[in-house]
C-alpha cells in the first residue's frame, strides 16, 4: 500500500509529500493541483517512456528534471501506463475502455480480443495460415529464402577470407620493408574502416536529428491547425459573459441559502408545534385532573367551614382523690375508735363527720369542649377526599382546610397553564406557515434562476459553470499557444521559402521522406554521440600518421606487393559486408523463429479461449450488470459479444436494450465504472490501486452515493487502495460518512 509520495520540481509542487491510507480523496477548486497529483502518480507507479504518449505529455508538463517517489507499507505498485490509464484510472469526461494487447486482462491475450472485438476461432484460422504457409512472403517462404542466401554469404565470405589469407601469406615470404608496409596497409584498412563507419554514424545522427526537427515543425503546424479549430469552437466564451454567470450563481446559492434557512427554521417551528401540542394535551388533562378535584375540595370545604356547629361544651365533675382518699381513713379510724376504746360513739361520731366534710369538698365541677364530631367531619373528608384522589390527607382539621384550599388553587394554576399553551400552539402554527411560505417562494425564485443560468450556458454551449471556466480558460491557452505557434510558422515559412502553413508542411513532409530513405541506423544518446566524435578525431589523426608512414615506404614496395595491394583492395569491406549480412539474416532468421513460436502458442491460446468465451462473457456480462444495477437502483441487463466494447447492449430503464453510446450522459458513465471496476479486478490477483478524478460528475446524488458505497464494498473485498479527486465538498462529506476512519482528506490550495 502506499504511504506516502514526495514530489520534487513537479508542477506547483516542489518539495512536497503527502501521505497516504487506504482510502484517500484530494479536494480542490480548480487548479489547486489535482490533476498534477494524478500525473505524478501516473510517473511514479507506470515510469512511462519519455518517447511514448504519455511519456511525451508528462515531459511536456513537468519537464524531465520532475520527480514523484512513492513510499510503500509492503509490495511496490507497477502497472503498464495504458493498463493505469485504462483500467486502473477513472478520469471525469473520459470513463472509456480501451484494453490493448499488452494488458494483464485476461493472460494478456484475452485483452485483445476485449478491446478489439475479433472472433478467436478467425484469429486460430488465421494463425495456422501463419504457422503452414510457404507462400511468397510468408513467415516459412522468407525462412527458405533467408537460409539459401545465408549459405551463399557464408560461402562467399569464406572465399574471401581464404583469398586474404593467401595474400597475407605471399606478403609474409616478402622482405621485412614489404612487411612493414603490409602491416601498416592493414592497419590502415582498419583505421579507415572505422573512420568511415564513425564518419557514417555521425552523418546518420545529424540525419535523424534533422529529421527531428522536421517532425517537431510538423507537429507545430499540426497543433497550429488545431488551435485554430479550437479558438473558433470557443469563440462564445468571454469574461463578461463569465461574471454575469457568476453573479448569476451566486443568486441561486443565496437563494437556496435563504431556502435552507427558511425550511430550518420551519422544521425547528414544527418541532416547538409538537413539543407545545403534546405539553397542551397533558395541561389540559392536568386541567381536567385539577378541576375535578376543585369540585370536591370546594365541597368539603363547604362541610368544614362551620366549625362551631361541630364543636360543643361539657359541664362535669372531678373528684379529688386526696379529699376521698381523707374521708376513707378517717372512717376506718372511726370504726377503730368505736372498737377499741371507752369513747367509742364520741370518736365513731367525730370520725364520721370528718369523713362526711371531706366526702362534700371532694368534687370540683369543670367545662370541657367535644371535638367528636369536627374529628368525624374531618376523617369522613379525608377519606372521601382519599376514594375521590387517591391522596392521602391524615391531618387535622386545620392542616385539612389548608391542603384543600392548596388544591384548589393548583387546579385553577393549571387551567391558566392550559390556557397559555393553547394560545402558544396557535401562534407556533402561524409561524410555521410563514416559514413554509417563505421556503417556497425562495426555492421558486431558486429554480427560475437556475433555469435561468442554464439556459445561458444551453446558449453558450457549456454544461455548467465550471465547464464555461474550464471552456474560457482553455480559449485563453489557445489564444496565447496560437501565437507562439504564429511565430514559429513564420520563421519557418521564411526559412523554407513557403508562401503558408500548408505549402510549408508539404516541403517539410518531402524533406522527411527524402531523409528517411537515408536513415539506416537508430539514435544515440548525447553522450553516445559524444564518445563516436572524439574516437573520429582520433582515428583521422591515426590515418594521418599511417599514410605519411605509407608515402615513406612506398618506393622500397616491389610490383608483386603492388599486385598483392590491388588483389587484397576491397576484401575487408567486403568480409565486413559479408559478416554485417550474415549477422542481419541470422536475426531475422531467429527473429522469424521467434514469430513462429509465438503464433504457435498465440494459436493454442485463442483456441482454448475460443472454447470457453461464450461462458465467460455470460459471467462477465453479469458481474458488470450488478455493479451497474446498484448504481442505478434498477435491474439492468447487460449483453456482450465477442469481448468487444462497441458490441455492448445495456438496458434502460424501460427494460428496452440500448448501444452504449445512446444512453445518458450519467447512466453511461455510470455502466462504464461497474465495467471499469469489474475489468480492473480481474486483471490482477494481487494488490493494486484504484485512481478517481471526478467520477461523478455527471451522476446525480443518490447515484453518487450508491456508487461510493459500491467502492466501499469493493475496497473491503479486494483491500486495493482508493484515491478520490474531487472539487465538490458534498462528496466530501458522503466519503466521511461512508469510509469513516479509513479515510484520509488532503484540502488543497487551502
Amino acid at each position: 500500500m502506499i504511504t506516502n509520495l514526495r514530489l520534487e520540481n513537479f508542477g506547483r509542487f516542489s518539495e512536497k509529500a503527502f501521505s497516504f491510507a487506504s482510502v484517500t480523496v484530494f479536494s480542490g477548486n480548480n487548479e489547486s493541483g489535482k490533476t498534477t497529483l494524478f500525473d505524478a502518480l501516473l510517473d511514479a507507479i507506470s515510469s512511462p517512456r519519455a518517447n511514448t504518449e504519455y511519456g511525451k505529455v508528462l515531459v511536456r508538463r513537468y519537464g524531465k528534471e520532475r520527480q514523484a517517489v512513492l513510499e510503500y507499507d509492503g509490495d511496490a505498485l507497477s502497472i503498464n501506463e495504458k493498463d493505469f490509464m485504462n483500467l486502473f484510472a477513472v478520469r471525469s469526461g473520459s470513463i472509456s475502455l480501451e484494453i490493448e494487447q499488452n494488458s494483464q486482462w485476461m493472460n494478456q491475450v484475452k485483452a485483445s480480443l476485449f478491446s478489439g472485438g475479433i472472433d478467436p476461432l478467425s484469429i486460430v484460422e488465421k494463425l495456422n495460415d501463419t504457422l503452414n504457409s510457404r507462400a511468397k512472403g510468408s513467415l516459412r517462404g522468407e525462412e527458405k529464402i533467408l537460409k539459401t542466401e545465408l549459405e551463399t554469404l557464408e560461402t562467399d565470405k569464406r572465399q574471401y577470407e581464404k583469398t586474404r589469407q593467401m595474400c597475407f601469406d605471399e606478403e609474409n615470404r616478402m622482405a621485412g620493408d614489404k612487411d612493414r608496409m603490409y602491416h601498416v596497409k592493414e592497419e590502415i584498412l582498419q583505421q579507415t574502416k572505422l573512420f568511415d563507419e564513425l564518419e557514417k554514424t555521425i552523418s546518420q545522427q545529424k540525419m535523424l536529428q534533422e529529421e527531428k526537427d522536421l517532425n517537431n515543425k510538423l507537429a507545430n503546424i499540426a497543433e497550429w491547425q488545431r488551435n485554430k479549430d479550437e479558438q473558433e469552437k470557443n469563440t462564445r466564451f468571454n469574461d463578461t459573459v463569465f461574471e454575469d454567470l457568476k453573479k448569476r450563481d451566486e443568486e441561486i446559492r443565496r437563494l437556496a441559502s435563504e431556502a435552507a434557512a427558511a425550511a430550518a427554521q420551519e422544521e425547528a417551528t414544527r418541532r416547538e408545534l409538537a413539543a407545545s401540542i403534546e405539553g397542551k394535551g397533558r395541561f389540559e388533562a392536568e386541567k381536567a385532573r385539577g378541576d375535578s378535584k376543585r369540585v370536591l375540595a370546594e365541597h368539603l370545604l363547604d362541610t368544614l367551614k362551620h366549625r362551631d356547629k361541630l364543636v360543643s361544651t361539657k359541664v362535669f365533675r372531678i373528684w379529688r382523690k386526696p379529699f376521698l382518699a381523707a374521708a376513707a381513713l378517717l372512717l376506718v379510724a372511726g370504726v377503730l375508735g368505736f372498737f377499741l376504746t371507752d369513747q367509742n360513739l364520741i370518736i365513731l361520731a367525730a370520725a364520721l363527720g370528718a369523713a362526711v366534710i371531706s366526702v362534700a369538698i371532694a368534687p370540683t365541677r369543670q367545662k370541657q369542649e367535644d371535638r367528636s364530631a369536627l374529628d368525624n367531619a374531618v376523617n369522613s373528608a379525608s377519606e372521601k377526599w382519599k376514594k375521590e384522589t387517591g391522596e392521602d390527607l391524615s391531618l387535622n382539621y386545620e392542616e385539612l382546610l389548608a391542603a384543600l384550599g392548596r388544591s384548589a388553587e393548583r387546579s385553577l394554576a393549571q387551567a391558566e397553564d392550559y390556557e397559555q399553551a393553547v394560545t402558544r400552539s396557535a401562534a407556533l402554527e402561524k409561524e410555521a406557515e410563514s416559514h413554509a411560505i417563505r421556503k417556497t417562494q425562495l426555492n421558486n425564485n431558486a429554480e427560475a434562476a437556475q433555469r435561468e443560468l442554464r439556459r445561458v450556458l444551453e446558449d453558450a454551449g457549456a454544461t455548467d459553470l465550471n465547464n464555461y471556466a474550464a471552456r474560457l480558460e482553455a480559449k485563453k491557452i489557445t489564444v496565447e499557444r496560437g501565437n507562439e505557434l504564429d511565430e514559429k510558422l513564420k520563421l519557418a515559412m521564411t526559412a523554407y521559402n513557403a508562401a503558408s502553413p500548408l505549402a510549408l508542411k508539404d516541403i517539410i513532409s518531402g524533406k522527411i521522406e527524402d531523409i528517411k530513405e537515408k536513415i539506416t541506423e537508430t539514435e544515440l544518446s548525447p553522450q553516445e554521440l559524444r564518445v563516436k566524435e572524439n574516437l573520429l578525431i582520433e582515428t583521422k589523426g591515426k590515418l594521418e600518421a599511417l599514410r605519411q608512414k605509407e608515402l615513406e615506404n612506398t618506393g622500397s614496395l616491389s610490383l608483386d606487393q603492388g599486385t598483392l595491394r590491388e588483389r587484397l583492395r576491397g576484401l575487408p569491406e567486403k568480409i565486413t559486408g559479408c559478416e554485417k549480412d550474415i549477422r542481419e539474416k541470422k536475426a531475422r532468421l531467429a527473429e522469424i523463429e521467434r514469430e513462429l513460436r509465438a503464433a504457435k502458442i498465440a494459436q493454442e491460446l485463442f483456441a482454448s479461449v475460443a472454447e470457453d468465451s461464450g461462458l465467460m462473457l455470460q459471467k462477465l456480462s453479469g458481474e458488470i450488470a450488478e455493479l451497474f444495477s446498484t448504481i442505478t437502483e434498477t435491474g439492468r441487463k447487460v449483453t456482450m459479444e465477442n469481448f468487444s466494447m462497441d458490441n455492448v447492449n445495456v438496458d434502460d430503464t424501460l427494460g428496452t436494450g440500448r448501444d452504449s453510446d445512446f444512453l445518458s450522459t450519467g447512466t453511461r458513465d455510470a455502466f462504464l465504472l461497474a465495467a471499469r471496476l469489474t475489468l480492473a479486478r480481474k486483471s490482477t490477483e494481487g494488490g493494486a490501486i484504484i485512481v478517481l478524478d471526478e467520477p461523478f460528475l455527471a451522476l446525480d446524488r443518490p447515484r453518487t452515493g450508491r456508487a461510493l458505497s459500491i467502492l466501499k464494498e469493493f475496497h473491503a473485498a479486494t483491500l486495493w487502495q482508493l484515491v478520490l479527486f474531487t472539487k465538490d465538498e458534498e462528496t466530501v462529506s458522503h466519503a466521511r460518512e461512508v469510509f469513516g476512519n479509513e479515510l484520509c482528506v488532503h484540502e488543497l490550495g487551502s
